[in-house]
This record gives structure tokens, C-alpha cells and sequence, in this order.
């Protein structure tokens, strides 16, 4: 239980860092 727990932790880690990623490229795409 607890391993299954910490690899969803991660992976939902992994997705929030992408979408901030996907976000700051948008971002500073509009900006320059």
C-alpha cells in the first residue's frame, strides 16, 4: 500500500511539473 501510494505521488508530481513547464514556455512565448 504505502510503495502504490508514493508512485502516485510521483506521477501526479511529474504531471504538475510538465503543466508548469507548458505554462512558463506560453508564458514567455507572449512575453518576447
Amino acid at each position: 500500500m504505502y510503495i502504490i501510494k508514493r508512485n502516485a505521488r510521483v506521477k501526479v508530481r511529474r504531471k504538475i511539473s510538465k503543466v508548469i513547464i507548458r505554462f512558463l514556455r506560453f508564458y514567455f512565448q507572449l512575453s518576447f
